[in-house]
């Protein structure tokens, strides 16, 4: 019997002990959409992989349907020919980065699936250090919490789709292109959306934990650790700290460049569907004759970036609660060796912190300021355009 089948078991078993326990559902949903295509060998702890002929021949199948309905939609799927040109060519935009999402993520994470799993290893790791320090890490709260998410997104994704085919009718081909890149794109913001969970979880804990371990006493120019030796405390909230970055590292390498692409192709559906809903208006028809499934799914990719922005702008947040912990207690200290270490662990925190980004621009608030900036001088060149090609 194999690791992962000796790990199934652990889907349903009460109370959570460790990060193990609680991603293995999430390791079989990776492995299911083919971001996984790889098998657990051995122990679960020890973080050692393989990669078996079903896995191999799992990610050819995958690749073969991304391929296939990438194909079936630009050749078989009409669109409509009473729009716009530069409608068709957003919705065409639009399909192109859906597919290159879902192609690109299968390859990559492939590639590098050992990636993949070492970041469930390390998790792991840091988990051990920070429950010495007495963390509480909610780990059965923590996979209750992500079965409700993963269920949320399934059921809304099921009413959108059924959405879809009431407003505009069953077509086999149609359908399966319609679901299967949409569905990707909700199951691919959702893996991230976990995966980054786990870092700003422990971000959270080891804020926590220098929360409780640092307090002021009668004195305020006093620093009172609950009887550790302090400097030596200082020293694990450090490699903690180092470890966290490290762990976001993985998280971009493993999903920012797909993420990257997500926000790409919501920016374009958004664009383009105010620019639809400009010229519906323009065209002297009501608002409320709009379509009602586009503007339900343009909810459903604006909620999708939210979601993104949402995580990394949480991870940042809690890295600069970090630095601020560090800076009062450096306030608290009169002790020279103290605030030695302290002033060292603030310089690291001036190099490194734990940012998600896809190396182009962080995925935290600046990300929807610069898209709102963007959308309204997109939106009012393609008008320009419009008017231009309807008065020839």
């Amino acid at each position: 019997m194999t690791g992962t089948l000796r790990s199934i078991p652990l889907i349903w078993k009460f109370p959570k002990r460790n990060i193990f326990e609680c991603m293995i559902l999430h390791y079989l949903f990776l492995k299911v959409n083919g971001y996984a295509c790889f098998s657990i060998s051995g122990e679960l702890e020890s973080g050692k992989t393989r990669t078996t002929a079903v896995d191999r021949a799992w990610f050819l199948v995958c690749l073969a349907v991304v391929v296939t309905l990438w194909t079936i939609n630009i050749t078989v799927v009409e669109r409509p020919v009473d729009v716009s040109p530069l409608l068709s060519i957003g919705s065409r935009l639009m399909w192109f980065t859906c597919y290159l999402t879902v192609l690109f993520g299968i390859v990559w994470n492939f590639l590098y699936r050992d990636k993949v799993w070492s970041l469930y290893v390390n998790v792991f790791k840091v988990d051990q250090q920070l429950l010495a320090l007495g963390a509480n890490m909610y780990y059965t709260e923590m996979y209750l919490a992500m079965i409700g998410f993963s269920l949320v997104s399934f059921v809304f994704m099921g009413v959108l789709n059924i959405g879809h085919v009431l407003d505009v009718g069953f077509e086999l081909w149609e359908f399966s292109t319609f679901l299967y890149s949409n569905a990707s794109l909700m199951m691919l913001v959702t893996i991230y959306s976990i995966a980054g969970s786990l870092v700003w979880l422990r971000l959270w804990a080891l804020n926590s934990v220098m929360e409780r371990d640092i307090q002021g006493s009668g004195n305020p120019k006093i620093i009172q650790v609950r009887g550790k030796d302090f400097v030596q405390t200082v020293r694990q909230y450090m490699q903690i700290y180092d470890q966290l970055c490290d762990l976001t590292e993985t998280v971009n390498f493993c999903y920012s460049m797909q993420v990257m692409i997500t926000v790409a192709g919501s920016f374009v559906y958004l664009l383009f569907f105010a620019f639809g809903v400009i010229l519906f208006i323009k065209e002297n028809n009501s608002v409320f004759d709009f379509s009602t499934a586009s503007l339900v799914w343009s909810v459903f990719y604006i909620m999708s970036i939210l979601l993104i922005v949402a995580v990394g702008s949480t991870v940042r947040h809690l890295g600069r609660n970090t630095a601020k912990l560090i800076d009062r207690a450096i306030d608290s200290s009169t002790d020279a060796e103290i605030i030695e270490m302290l002033s060292l662990f603030l310089m690291q925190l001036g190099h490194r912190s734990p940012t998600l980004t896809c190396g182009l621009f962080p995925f935290d608030w600046s990300l929807v300021y610069s898209i709102l900036a963007t959308s309204t001088t997109y939106l009012i060149i393609l008008v320009q355009f419009e008017n231009s090609r309807s008065n020839e």
